[in-house]
């Protein structure tokens, strides 16, 4: 559309909008001007000015509803048909308040509670972990139902498949209790291995994340570190830019922050937040000697792994399955008879997708639930409207 149409119609659009009046006389006098002309044919053609009128007529239309065609086909009609609704829509309610109100509040609940259920879906299933590629993270679970890892099964893992996948980290869900005296605050906690920062892709928004060398039994060689989240630093520190090398008190034991993740991450599962990150083989520093790591019974962690560009959750279930009776072999616990031996060998493992929340615990426990909870926030948006 060149800019000369584009002046043209947007006049004439002006023109429609606030000259009405003189637009529709325009019409009327066009309409006669045409009336005219075609009684005048009809004259030429061997009519008596009666039939020739009536002719004319006939050919026309009448008026009335010429005019309406030519409203409904010109610039701005739909401006004024909605002007029209709203009007008749204001005098209704005028007319009739009390009707008005119990509208505007069903509908206001309808879709409040709509929106509310939809919004508690989407933020618990429904949204990517906002890390580099999530299509590309799968979980590690046990064959035959959603499940956790001994820290000595993660051990063999991460030993084995530094070359078959992308990258690999394990993680668990903790409190910590960040109060220096007095009563006791908790946040949320999280045990990390060391490549759990770099296997999704975030970059530290101040200092550092946690590395390998951070992730050794008694802590690294830099001692006991954290990674506090964005929400935590602004509410806890007030958002200070020199957090980095400060004291953060974890259930009694001082440990370095050296760094703040970006605002975006809320961490590894959708629907839930993390305040404090610490290295796994920082664990017995904050339960006070007491340690997870060297026991084959206990499962806490979870271990999820980057699958390579081109590799699919079946082909990565088949390496994991190649490798699979050397790690149980590896990770035995000591003392164990022969029934629990071959139940400990045969135990299956498998990926699901873990790039979004559909991976989650909630969504594995609860997934008829929400499903159903989905379906009638619809229904009743439905109904509402």
């Amino acid at each position: 559309m060149s800019l000369y149409t584009g002046f043209v119609r947007t006049r004439s659009l002006l023109r429609t909008l606030f000259r009405r009046g003189q637009v529709d006389r325009d019409l009327q006098r066009e309409l006669a001007a045409h009336f005219d002309l075609l009684v005048d044919r009809k004259i030429a053609e061997g009519a008596s000015p009666r039939e020739a009128r009536r002719a004319a007529r006939l050919e026309l239309g009448d008026p009335g509803s010429v005019s309406e065609q030519v409203r409904q086909v010109r610039s701005g009609a739909w401006i004024e048909q909605a002007a029209r609704d709203v009007s008749r829509s204001l005098r209704s309610v005028v007319r009739d308040p009390l009707f008005a109100c119990v509208t505007v509040l069903t509908l206001g609940l309808g879709i409040g509670a709509a929106t509310a259920v939809f919004t508690l879906i989407s933020s618990s299933v429904l949204r990517p972990l906002p890390v580099e590629e999530p299509d590309r993270l799968a979980r590690l679970v046990p064959a035959d139902r959603p499940g956790w890892w001994p820290h000595t099964i993660w051990s063999e893992i991460d030993r084995r498949f530094a070359d078959a996948f992308d990258g690999a980290f394990a993680s668990a869900r903790t409190a910590f209790d960040v109060a220096a005296s007095g009563e006791s605050r908790f946040v949320e906690g999280l045990w990390a291995s060391g490549g759990f920062f770099e296997t999704l892709g975030v970059r530290p928004l101040l200092g550092r994340v946690l590395t390998a060398a951070d992730d050794r039994p008694g802590c690294g060689a830099d001692g006991p570190v954290a990674v506090i989240g964005h929400r935590f630093w602004r509410e806890h520190f007030g958002g200070r830019p020199d957090i980095v090398g400060r004291l953060l008190p974890l259930n009694g034991a001082p440990f370095t922050v050296v760094g703040v993740t970006p605002p975006e991450f809320f961490g590894p599962t959708v629907g839930r937040t993390f305040d404090v990150a610490v290295p796994l083989g920082c664990e017995a520093v904050v339960r006070d000697g007491r340690s997870s790591l060297g026991s084959p019974w206990n499962n806490w962690l979870n271990v999820t792994l980057r699958l390579r560009p081109a590799q699919s959750l079946a082909e990565g279930t088949a390496t994991l399955r190649t490798w699979q009776p050397a790690i149980r072999e590896a990770a035995m616990p000591p003392g164990i008879g022969a029934a629990g031996r071959e139940r400990w060998l045969s135990g299956g493992m498998r990926l699901s997708p873990a790039g979004d929340g559909r991976a989650s615990t909630l969504w594995q426990r609860h997934r008829a639930s929400l499903l159903a909870l989905l379906a009638i926030a619809g229904l009743l948006l439905v109904v509402t409207c």
